[in-house]
């Protein structure tokens, strides 16, 4: 029976390219290994579960009874992270040197020191 035509569901984390670690350098995420099954077996995964996918999002607000106003994504990667975060509706902080990566929605910070401000300026400003 050729690959294709299995019946085994193909379920993959995410399609990130790659992510960062120290000194701003990247490693390899799951994205080539993704794309590599997908060209062996000739065909696209069914069902991407993690981040841009909004599925862990929608099992977190069920879990926790909240709304999407009231979950706040933190993330390194504007792909995958923030792009969940806008697919869901929901705030985000994107880590980055780059400040003119902000988007409707998100909050660019540069580093994790200034979370906890940022989070008390949204706490003050909704009161």
């Amino acid at each position: 029976m050729p690959f294709a035509e299995t019946a085994c569901p193909i379920v993959v984390c995410n399609r990130d390219r790659s992510y960062p670690i120290e000194n701003g350098r990247q490693m390899p995420g799951c994205g080539p290994g993704v794309a590599a099954v997908e060209n062996a077996l000739g065909r696209a995964a069914d069902v991407v579960v993690g981040k841009p996918s909004v599925f862990m999002m929608e099992l977190i607000a069920a879990d926790w009874a909240v709304s999407n106003d009231e979950i706040l994504v933190i993330g390194d990667s504007l792909e995958s992270d923030i792009g969940m975060a806008v697919s869901y509706g929901c705030r985000s902080f994107l880590i980055s040197k780059d400040a003119q990566l902000a988007a409707p929605g998100m909050t660019v910070v540069h580093d994790i020191s200034q979370i906890r401000r940022k989070i008390e300026d949204i706490i003050r400003s909704s009161r």
